[in-house]
């Protein structure tokens, strides 16, 4: 037979671990749905960035100009820092830019009709319009790392087979943990990325005060069910102490019955006997 004490701590060890795993289950749930919503935000602000690159090409070839003004670059790295460098072509020289930044490969027709896409090392890329402007982009400058929400434990961009690394953030790898992962796309060519975003959740995101409260509250239902449990095995004893005491009584009251018996049934035969003795005699003739 198993022991009370056995039965209540199994009942404990069940009710906190269901109820440990549900919250964390739950907590996991919430945390998912912040990571997929701050994942899509982001990536809603990098296509504004994109879009933003497609304008200032869109801008520069309404305009007659001929070069870039002096300032322009600069004003524009104040509101679009992944902006670096702006370059022009010049019919029968190529291309021109500051500090001799600019394409290597020739003006060509554009795939989508409007802008073509050139690779610049491992870090940037130049987005090319057929009207003979270009503007070279980082995309790792796209977003602050103050402007990415704490949800977001790294972040890169994929263009093409070209990865550009975006958030990483210090001791996210470093830490042991489970690690959400998410993709969004941005099908828009020529720049159509795709954000490649990762949460990875610690045990320091772990809803330790819940636990504690549901351990606790598990810890007084096992505590109260054993108290019932006792004051119940309580009860059960005393009804067969009780039962025990009036099956002795009945005993004693027998037993006293059988000595009374006994006691009686000797003078009894004894004045049987004399009766019938006598009898006897009284019927002899002398």
């Amino acid at each position: 037979k198993i022991s009370s004490r056995v039965l209540v701590l199994l009942a404990w060890l069940v009710l906190s671990l269901g109820g440990t795993a549900l919250i964390v289950s739950r907590s996991v749930s919430e945390a998912y749905g912040r990571f997929f919503q701050d994942s899509s935000i982001a990536i809603r602000q990098l296509s504004q960035k994109a879009a933003q690159h497609e304008a200032i090409l869109a801008t520069l070839g309404a305009t007659p100009l001929s070069a870039p003004p002096a300032d322009m670059l600069a004003s524009l790295r104040e509101r679009m820092p992944q902006v670096t460098a702006i370059a022009f072509w010049k019919p029968g020289v190529g291309w021109q830019g500051d500090d001799g930044i600019m394409p290597t490969a020739a003006l060509a027709h554009a795939n989508n009709g409007k802008f073509a896409l050139e690779f610049d090392g491992a870090q940037a890329y130049w987005l090319v319009a057929e009207s003979g402007w270009a503007v070279r982009v980082e995309p790792s400058k796209m977003l602050d790392a103050g402007d990415w929400p704490e949800s977001v434990s790294s972040a890169a961009l994929r263009l093409r087979d070209h990865t550009f690394g975006l958030l990483q953030r210090a001791g996210s790898n470093a830490q042991p943990g489970w690690t959400l992962r998410l993709e969004k796309h941005l099908p828009v060519l020529p720049q159509a990325f795709v954000l490649d975003t990762t949460r990875t959740l610690t045990l320091a995101d772990l809803p330790w005060l819940p636990i504690a409260l549901w351990n606790t509250v598990a810890a007084l239902i096992a505590l109260g069910a054993s108290g019932v449990w006792r004051l119940r095995d309580v009860h059960r004893r005393e009804h067969t102490r009780a039962r025990l005491d009036r099956f002795g009584r009945l005993d004693t009251f027998g037993e006293v019955a059988a000595g009374l018996a006994h006691e009686l049934n000797q003078p009894l035969t004894a004045i049987i006997t004399h009766t019938r003795a006598a009898e006897r005699m009284l019927d002899m003739p002398a």
